[in-house]
């Protein structure tokens, strides 16, 4: 499920030399399951289609505002027929509080997909998400499909 935007506006009928006021909010609803090609940010991978590829050493994708108090693990969707890596899971910027972190094994083709699981420390407040790649020196490490958190 890509999830959806709700937004929400209002205008009063003012009063005298007030004149009428107006207010608006947006909220962007979100799955567990987010599709990589769609993060907020990403710098480093490209969209190759319906994931994110040529991966290098320290990309990034960062999704806005996620609440994470109930999930208690992640999955990640990846191929590789590269380098392979590791993905970590950080908190509000690339290089902040790791949440969770796997490693990436060649998968032996770039279309050949898996999926791993690893627990992730759940958080109180919504965060910003950063999937982090790692593997220093090295590029074409992975391609990312999408990441679940699950409960």
């Amino acid at each position: 499920m890509r999830g959806g935007i709700l937004q929400a506006s209002y205008t009063d009928r003012g009063r005298g030399a007030a004149g009428p006021l107006s207010g608006k909010a947006t909220v962007k609803l979100r799955g567990r399951r987010l599709e990589a090609e769609f993060a907020d940010e990403k710098k480093g991978p490209k969209v190759l289609g319906n994931f994110l590829g040529a991966i290098d050493h320290g990309h990034y994708a960062r999704f806005d505002k996620l609440n994470l108090s109930d999930s208690k693990s992640v999955t990640f969707r990846v191929a590789s027929a590269g380098q392979g890596g590791n993905i970590e899971v950080r908190a509000d910027s690339a290089s902040g509080e790791l949440l969770a972190a796997v490693e990436v094994k060649p998968t032996g083709s770039w279309d050949k997909w898996i999926e791993l699981n690893t627990p992730v420390k759940a958080t109180t407040n919504r965060i910003d998400v950063f999937v982090v790649f790692a593997s220093p020196g090295k590029g074409g490490l992975m391609n990312l499909d999408w990441i679940q958190f699950n409960p």
